[in-house]
C-alpha cells in the first residue's frame, strides 16, 4: 500500500480550507479558455488551420490549463498547489514512472484486446520507424500530446473537477461525472472523431481518476496519461 500525503483526495475531499465552490470552478476554468480563444483565432487568421497551428494552440492552450487554474486559487485563496494533488505523497520519480507505466500497459493492452475482438478497431501496420518512435516525445507533436496536454487535463479534471465532485457528490459519484464531462470535451475538440472514441475518453477519464485516488498524487496519473497517448499516437489510434 502506497502511504499517502495530505495530497489524497479522500473521502469527498481531505482538505476543508479549498473553496471549491461552482462559480471558483466555473472561473477557474474559463480563464484558460477565454485567453486561448483570444490567441487561437489571429494564428487560425494568418495561417490558417492545419495539423501544425492545431498543435500550436493546443500547446498554448495546455499551457493556459496548466498555469491559470492555480494561479487563481493560489492568488484569491492562498491556497498551494499541493491541494490539487501536485506533491508526490511519498513516491519517488522513479516509482512514480513505474506506476503510471504499468497501469497505461496493462489499460492499453486490455482496451487493444477486447477493441480488435469486437471489431471495434483494426491491428494496423505502424506507420513510424524506429528512430521515429524513440525521438517521438521530443517533437512538437509528442512534446504537446505526450507533457503538456497530459498536465494540463490532470490538473483540471482530476485536481480541481473531481476535487469539487468528491467534495458536493462522493468519490464514485464525482469519479463518474468527470469522466462522462472528460470524454464529451475531448469529442468537442476532436469533432468527427466517433462514438469510440468518446467512450474511450470517457473510459480513461474515470481511470486516471481512480490512480489519483490510489496514489493521492497527481504525477502518476499524469504519468500514466502521456504514456497512453504515446502509444495511441505511435498504434495510429489517435483520431
Amino acid at each position: 500500500m502506497w502511504k499517502h500525503s495530505t495530497c489524497n483526495i479522500g473521502n469527498g475531499g481531505d482538505r476543508t480550507d479549498i473553496p471549491f465552490s461552482f462559480v471558483s470552478v466555473v472561473v477557474s476554468i474559463a480563464m484558460p479558455l477565454c485567453l486561448s480563444a483570444i490567441l487561437f483565432n489571429p494564428i487560425f487568421k494568418c495561417y490558417g488551420r492545419n495539423p501544425y497551428t492545431y498543435l500550436i494552440a493546443r500547446l498554448i492552450a495546455t499551457t493556459a490549463f496548466s498555469v491559470l487554474p492555480i494561479y487563481y486559487f493560489a492568488k484569491i485563496y492562498k491556497i498551494k498547489r499541493e491541494s490539487f494533488g501536485l506533491c508526490r505523497a511519498g513516491l519517488s520519480l522513479l516509482r512514480i514512472f513505474a506506476i503510471g507505466a504499468a497501469w497505461a500497459s496493462v489499460y492499453f493492452i486490455i482496451s487493444m484486446i477486447i477493441y480488435v475482438a469486437l471489431g471495434i478497431v483494426l491491428l494496423e501496420p505502424i506507420k513510424y520507424s524506429v528512430p521515429m518512435i524513440l525521438l517521438m516525445p521530443i517533437t512538437f507533436q509528442g512534446f504537446t500530446m505526450i507533457f503538456a496536454s497530459p498536465v494540463a487535463e490532470e490538473i483540471v479534471f482530476r485536481g480541481v473537477i473531481l476535487k469539487y465532485l468528491t467534495r458536493k457528490c462522493g468519490f464514485s459519484l464525482g469519479l463518474v461525472l468527470q469522466a462522462l464531462l472528460f470524454g464529451y470535451l475531448h469529442n468537442l475538440t476532436s469533432p468527427g472523431s466517433g462514438l469510440f472514441y468518446v467512450m474511450n475518453c470517457s473510459l480513461l477519464g474515470g481511470f486516471y481518476g481512480l490512480l489519483f485516488k490510489k496514489t493521492g498524487s497527481l504525477y502518476p496519473s499524469m504519468a500514466c496519461h502521456g504514456i497512453l497517448n504515446y502509444f495511441m499516437i505511435i498504434s495510429n489510434m489517435w483520431p
